[in-house]
């Protein structure tokens, strides 16, 4: 449950933790510890927090075309650090808050390079390391009933 005394900045990051079984097994203070700690770096602007990615990091094998009828691009919600140099090459939008960290609505909690109609990115040749590297095949999160099937169905 969120502590309605935190900052709007600290309740991303409770909202990304929500349901990481590691996180939950912390003994208490441990979670408000770490997400301290956690908000203290990214104020930092530490390498730790936002990931040192090799640029030929391999990309993943999803053919997101495939899938974004059922899935509505869900993967477009999750909240991810930009590395630096991403950030700094000024291609994609990065929360204002928390520098380095990709940009949401605040609408729809889509990031805003998602056109909300065809749910293509706008920015795809240029889509951050974490977006080319990821795969939502094994995603509970994104897939809650197994791999292509429509999350929307009981």
């Amino acid at each position: 449950m969120i502590d309605d005394s935190r900052t709007s900045t600290d309740i991303d990051l409770w909202q990304e933790f929500v349901d990481d079984p590691d996180f939950l097994e912390l003994p208490s203070g441990g979670q408000e510890k770490l997400i301290e700690f956690l908000n203290r770096s990214m104020e930092m602007k530490l390498g730790v927090v936002y990931g040192n990615e090799e640029p030929n990091q391999k990309e993943a094998c999803i053919d997101c075309k495939s899938y974004q009828g059922k899935c509505k691009s869900k993967c477009c919600t999750l909240i991810f650090a930009l590395t630096q140099e991403e950030a700094e090459a000024g291609k994609v939008q990065y929360n204002k808050e928390k520098p380095y960290f990709i940009a949401r609505d605040e609408e729809d909690g889509y990031c805003p390079h998602l056109d909300r109609e065809s749910y293509q990115c706008n920015v795809w040749n240029d889509r951050p390391i974490r977006c080319r590297s990821y795969s939502c095949e094994k995603d509970d999160y994104i897939w809650p009933n197994g791999f292509g099937i429509d999350p929307t169905t009981p």
